[in-house]
């Protein structure tokens, strides 16, 4: 199971990826490999896996996997790409804070880290 979407996630929103890889594939290559892509940008800010599959994170990812899912067969797919794309830079840059499913601000474990020097 992904730590920020599943295979129902990515069908309920495009129906065609079921038809396009079983739901064991679609977690180990393209769900894994989107959050793969997603942890790199937000271990900036956050320890990752973000735990409380904050609801923008999942939005993100559904977005990526069927980015991966449907390259070169979908001509939405460039723009998709890039709308996640930006969403995750801002997120890592501050622009973009992320909320748990109430609303809440997650905290930013990495500037609220406490560093000791011997």
């Amino acid at each position: 199971m992904g730590n920020y979407a599943t295979w129902g996630d990515v069908t309920a929103r495009y129906q065609k990826a079921a038809t396009k890889v079983d739901a064991d594939e679609m977690q180990d290559s393209y769900i894994a490999g989107a959050e793969g892509l997603m942890n790199a940008y937000l271990t900036k800010k956050f320890t990752t896996p973000v735990t409380g599959k904050p609801p923008l994170l999942e939005d993100i990812c559904v977005d990526l996997t069927y980015c991966k899912l449907a390259f070169n067969q979908d001509k939405g797919v460039p723009k998709l790409k890039d709308a996640a794309m930006a969403m995750l830079k801002d997120i890592a840059s501050g622009e973009l804070l992320l909320t748990d499913s109430d609303g809440v601000a997650l905290d930013d474990v990495v500037s609220a880290a406490v560093f000791i020097t011997p």
